[in-house]
């Protein structure tokens, strides 16, 4: 084959690809969580919440989410760079669940930054 063919066809395969993959992913949906006590550990949640108070620990960043209702809810990041989070920010944060020392918390996989309240 020639180039030019070999190269129409990969950016062809290459772009059905991403359309597969977004319609793949737009039909994953994962259901905001109102209490940490009733998830089974290692499941994949969603937590939204004001961000109650944040501290640093080396490369770890411990949040503490305070939902709709009274409630506290631990997360935990593992930072690759610097985290911009303050008290008072509206996140919505995507992970899995962990029991430590007899306590479920979540380990934080992605962050997303909705506003401050």
């Amino acid at each position: 084959m020639e180039e030019k063919t070999l190269l129409k066809v990969s950016l062809i395969v290459g772009l059905l690809g991403l359309v597969a993959l977004y319609f793949i992913s737009s039909g994953i949906d994962l259901e905001s969580i109102k209490s940490i006590g009733d998830i089974d550990e290692e499941e994949e949640v969603k937590l939204s919440g004001r961000v109650g108070k944040v501290s640093e620990n080396g490369a770890v960043v411990f949040l503490e989410i305070l939902n709709e209702k009274i409630e506290e809810t631990k997360v935990v990041l593992f930072k690759d760079g610097g985290i911009d989070l303050i008290e008072g920010d509206y996140v919505e944060i995507l992970g899995t669940v962990e029991v430590y020392e007899g306590e479920k918390e979540i380990i934080g996989n992605k962050v997303i930054k909705k506003g401050f309240i």
